[in-house]
C-alpha cells in the first residue's frame, strides 16, 4: 500500500549524506540543504520557488486542504 499524501515531512537523522541538492527515495521532488537556499537568496534567484519541508504539501485526495468543519 502506498501513501496517500504529505502534510510536511523531515528526514531521518543520519539518512542524508550532505548533499546540496538530492530527491529523496520515493517522494519524486527534488528537496535542498538549508545551505543552498541561503545561497539562492544571497544571490536572489527568481527562477526557483523553495518551500520549507515542513509546509510542503501533495495531497491528491485532497485529504489536508479540505476546510475542517465542526
Amino acid at each position: 500500500m502506498g501513501t496517500d499524501g504529505f502534510n510536511g515531512f523531515v528526514l531521518e537523522p543520519g539518512s542524508w549524506n550532505g548533499d546540496d541538492v538530492f530527491e529523496p527515495r520515493g517522494l519524486g521532488v527534488h528537496v535542498v540543504s538549508e545551505r543552498f537556499a541561503h545561497f539562492v537568496s544571497k544571490h536572489q534567484l527568481t527562477n526557483i520557488v523553495l518551500t520549507p519541508t515542513e509546509r510542503y504539501v501533495w495531497d491528491p485526495l485532497r485529504r489536508f486542504s479540505q476546510p475542517v468543519s465542526g
